[in-house]
Parts: C-alpha cells; structure tokens; sequence
C-alpha cells in the first residue's frame, strides 16, 4: 500500500487533483456574483433580480453557499499540495541519505 501511495506521488496523480481542486476554488470564487453592502443594507445587482421577484434571503443564501464552497475547494487544495510537497521532499532526503551511506 505504502508503495503504490509513492508511486503516486511520483507520477503526479495527486498533485494533479490537488491543482484541479485549488483552481476550482478560484473560478467558484470568480464566478460568485458579488453582493455590496451600502448604507447597512446589501445592494442587489439588477442581474440578480431580473426576473421579477426580489428573495434577498435566498440571494444572501447562495452567495454565502458559493463562499464557503469557494473556501473549502481553495483550503483543500492548497493544503493538499503542501503536505504532498513536504511528503515528496522527505522521501527525496531519504534517498539521499541511503545513497551517502551506502557510499561510505
């Protein structure tokens, strides 16, 4: 098991999915519509209540959705990719470390 999870790691499998995951972060983070707060109250773009009917809780609602969304994705990722980063450097060190040794 331990060498299948380093032969991963090797490929670049997970780091792969680890860069999908943090770049999905940022483009749910680009597309959230942006909800401004002026004068103590939020200002709804007029995109979001074209057709007709005005549900501030429900807009409130997903842009709160698409945030946390956005946080998890970009935290999973970015943290993934740095334990992945130091779990990589220190099988390299060992290598390293056997490869002097055996040297001596």
């Amino acid at each position: 098991m331990r060498q299948l999870r380093t032969a991963m790691l090797k490929r670049g499998f997970v780091p792969l999915v680890l860069w999908a995951l943090f770049l999905a972060g940022l483009l749910v983070q680009a597309g959230a519509p942006r909800l401004h707060i002026e004068h103590n109250a939020f200002a709804i773009p007029e995109s979001l209540t074209s057709n007709g009917t005005i549900r501030p809780a429900d807009i409130v609602a997903r842009e709160r959705w698409m945030q946390t969304l956005s946080a998890v994705l970009t935290l999973t990722g970015a943290l993934g990719l740095a334990i992945c980063c130091r779990v990589r450097r220190q099988h390299e060190l060992r290598e390293v470390r056997v490869q002097t040794s055996s040297a001596q």
